[in-house]
């Protein structure tokens, strides 16, 4: 019996966890997509993160592609 308490408390961790890193996950990329200053390819005078015309990638950048 103490062994599937354990395997639950286990599972338990596991599962925060997972949840933890997911919420991070999505609040980390809307601050990035707060602070990102703007520019895309295919509009280069953007002055902030276009959902539907940036790349994902384009926020670990160190560079835009409008050279801010």
């Amino acid at each position: 019996m103490k062994d599937a308490e354990a395997d639950l408390k286990g599972q338990a961790w596991r599962a925060l966890v997972l949840l933890y890193a997911s919420v991070q996950f999505v609040v980390l990329t809307a601050i990035a997509m707060l602070v990102y200053p703007g520019g895309a390819v295919y509009q280069l005078d953007a002055d902030r993160y276009l959902f539907l015309r940036n790349f994902f990638s384009d926020l670990g950048a160190t560079l835009t592609p409008s050279g801010r």
